[in-house]
This record gives structure tokens, sequence and C-alpha cells, in this order.
């Protein structure tokens, strides 16, 4: 109770103690007026004693009080710290940024240099931040696996391995050690008890940052894989209903050729035929899409990226389209320079047929169809564009996605060739885009790079 008492009222006392030194003293003039020569000795070394321990007293309380404003300063300088560090933490658009936002908080309280390890799952570690930028540091193995495997701080200043230059502190959340944070400090430095509590309580909202980036990692995971789930089952259920249409025309179309009791005219024969065989070129080019899903839907597409030369590309489309629908004009426009350009020629021959097989179909006009090319300084730019009727909205928000619900009449879905040639061109790098012309019709837009590192 006394000393809680004297706590809060030092500066009480040190006033009392300040002051008595000059009533001492004050006292001790008056008197020596009426006393001998030898009292007069005694009583001034009395009175220089006393005013000595009351000044040295006051000199104690005093440094008390300024040791105590200093320790509140930093408290609140901390406290300031690790307010602003997880209202930051809180605005954090990734992990990356939670990390640099770490380092530099901690880097502003002990002012060493500091990196960020992670557990790599195979009984390693790797480096994923250091601040300041491009620091070079090479902790020992040892002290970061054991900072990682037990959760506790290890290096220069604990009782693991003590005489290692580093520090590191576990970054954890729920008792679960996310990280590990490496301090390299001056061979002269030593961090004090209250620095060592900030850098632990800023360690400490970062992990609970870090963990809440997780669950959300997790979440969004597990909302892709639903997504991708209803995908697959959107997609096979396009497969099967076009697959099915043109198999059940040449079927049916077999079986009246091979009913002799149907009296068929030559000209009704020859339709037939002719159906049969446009049956068989659409299931030629669905095939070919479905291979083309297998290169380019794996994690690393399969392409075969060489320089090609635009004039070909654009003839082949050409023959292409001649061959396949010999009633439409195709007008190409092109530059007059000799343009060459990275890209799987075949793959974007593909693409570019797929539009044109599209704005065919769905246009509903029999005008000319547009595709040209556009250089610019970085990209290619390639349009198609038709005289039709255009897309609708509906269309156009879900235009470039798989779904049998899409399916533009009831023979054949364009579903898969639009979402295909979307996964086609993103493995080139490029854009794809479709929108409805000002001038009417529907135009679809693809950009390719000059460049390419695929």
């Amino acid at each position: 109770m006394k000393t809680r008492f004297f706590a809060k009222n030092k500066r009480t006392f040190f006033l009392i103690f300040f002051f008595s030194g000059f009533i001492i003293s004050a006292l001790t003039v008056r008197l020596m007026g009426s006393m001998g020569s030898g009292h007069i000795i005694i009583l001034r070394l009395c009175s220089l004693c006393l005013f000595f321990l009351s000044v040295r007293q006051a000199y104690l309380i005093y440094k008390d009080l300024v040791d105590e404003r200093n320790v509140n300063r930093e408290e609140i300088h901390r406290e300031k710290l690790i307010s602003q560090l997880s209202e930051s933490l809180l605005q954090a658009s990734g992990i990356d940024e939670l990390y640099t936002l770490t380092l530099k908080s901690i880097y502003s309280v002990v002012d060493c240099p500091s990196a960020i390890f992670v557990s790599d799952g195979s009984g390693g570690f790797t480096r994923i931040k250091s601040y300041p930028e491009g620091l070079l540091l090479y902790p020992p193995d040892e002290e970061i696996l054991h900072c990682l495997k037990e959760g506790i701080r290890t290096g220069r200043g604990t009782a693991s391995f003590k005489e290692k230059a580093l520090t590191c502190y576990p970054v954890k959340a729920e008792e679960k050690v996310l990280a590990a944070v490496g301090l390299l400090a001056g061979p002269d430095t030593i961090l004090s008890a209250s620095r060592q509590k900030t850098v632990e309580s800023l360690l400490l909202r970062a992990g609970v940052a870090l963990e809440r980036f997780r669950l959300a990692e997790e979440q969004q995971q597990a909302m892709m894989e639903k997504e991708l789930e209803h995908m697959r089952s959107d997609f096979l259920r396009t497969i099967s209903h076009d697959l099915r249409t043109p198999l059940t025309g040449i079927i049916g179309a077999c079986s009246a050729l091979e009913q002799g009791d149907l009296n068929l005219t030559e000209s009704a024969k020859k339709d037939l035929v002719s159906d049969i065989g446009a049956e068989a070129q659409w299931l030629l080019r669905m095939v070919e899409n479905l291979l083309s899903v297998t290169r380019v839907g794996a994690e690393k597409p399969i392409l075969n990226i060489s320089e090609q030369p635009i004039e070909e590309v654009l003839a082949e489309v050409l023959e292409k389209t001649r061959t396949r629908f010999p009633s439409v004009q195709l007008r190409i426009h092109q530059p007059d320079d000799f343009l060459m350009v990275p890209m799987d020629a075949t793959l974007i021959v593909q693409v570019l047929m797929n539009l044109i097989d599209n704005s065919v179909k769905y246009a509903g006009s029999d005008k000319p169809i547009d595709l040209s090319v556009k250089d610019n300084a970085d990209t290619v730019q390639f349009s198609i564009k038709d005289q039709g009727i255009g897309l609708s909205e509906k269309k156009l928000r879900t235009l470039f996605e798989p779904s049998a619900q899409r399916s533009g009449d009831s023979s054949h879905g364009m579903g898969l060739g639009l979402s295909l040639c979307k996964s086609i061109i993103t493995a080139h790098d490029g854009t794809i885009s479709g929108e409805n012309n000002p001038e009417g019709g529907a135009e679809f837009t693809i950009t390719l790079p000059k460049g390419s590192d695929l």
C-alpha cells in the first residue's frame, strides 16, 4: 500500500524533498545567530547532510518521473505502431502486401533488416520477402526450421542457437505457426524488452491477418472447384446435345437411303447425301474443338508457337471458308506490310473459323463478312464483323462461357466454340471480346502480342 501510494504521488514528494533542503538551510542561518561556535559547526554539518539528502532524494524521484515519462512515450508509440499496422493489414490487397507492411513496421521499431520465411512443405523453408529490398541474407537452416517447427523464438538472445546472428520470431495464429521472421541486428545492438514486446505484438497482428487471407483463399478455392464442377456438367450436357443431334440426322438419312420402298428421286437422294456430308463435317469440327480443349485446358497449355506470316494464316482461313461455306462472301482486309506474329497457327485458324462459323449461322444475313487485321505498336488485332441481327444483351453477358442453355438453335450449340476461342487466345496471352457494331451486326475482336515468351 505504501509503495502504491508513493508511486501515485511522486510529483508531490519531489516538491517536498526539493524545497525542504532550502527550508532547512534558511532555518540554520536564523539559528546560528543565537548559538556558540561549537554548536554552529554541528548545526552546519547537520543542515548540509539534510540538504544533500533532500536534494538527492528529489533527484531520484525526478529521475523516476523522467523514466516513467519515457516509458509512457514508448508505450504510446508502440500502441500507435500496432494500431497503424492493424489498420493497414485490414486494407491489404494480398499476402505479398501483408508481408511488406509487417517488415516495414518491424524495421521502424528495431531499425534492423528482416526477412520472412515459410515452410515449403517438404522439410525445408523458403524466403518470401525481405526488407530492405535486395537484402543478402544466408540464415542457418536449423535455426529457421526450429522456429517454424516449435513455434518459439530462436537465435541471438535466446536459449536455442544463441550463438547465431539472426533472431527468429514465429508468426502464429490459433497456435499454428504460419511463418517465421528473422531479424539481423548488429553485433552491438541489444533489443530491449519493450522492443521485443512490440515486435511480438506486431507479429501477432500479422498472424491474424495472414490466417484471414489463408481462410479466404481456401473458401475461394472451394468456390472455384464448385464452379468448375458446374461448368464440367454444363460442358458434358452441351457435348451430349451437340453430338446427338447430327448423329440422329445422319442415322435418319442413312435409313431413308437404305429403304428401297420409299421411291426417292435422285434429287432427294442427293439432298440426303449432302445432309449426311454436312453433318459429318460438323462432327469433324466438333472433334477438332474437343482435341483443342485438351491442349489448352491443361495447367500448362501445349502450344506450338512460332513466327507465322499473317498472309498465310488469312489465306488458309479464306480457303477453309470457301470449302465449308461456298455461298458466303468473306472479305479480307490486311496491312500492306509483311507481318510476322508468334502464334500456334493451327489453333488461331481454328479460332477464326469458329467465329466465322458463328457469323454464318447466327447473323441471319447473307451479306459479306469482313475479316480485318490491324498492325498496332505491340499487338496485332483481328476483327470479324458481320452485318446481321447482332447479339442480345443476355448473350453479351455470358458470351464466352460454356453453357448448354446458350445454344444458338435446336441443331448445334455455339457455347463450346466461343469458350474454346477464349481459352486459346488466353493461352496466347491475348484478349478476345464481342460486341454489337454501331453500324449493325456483331463484331468480335482478337489481340495477340507481337512478342511471346510461351
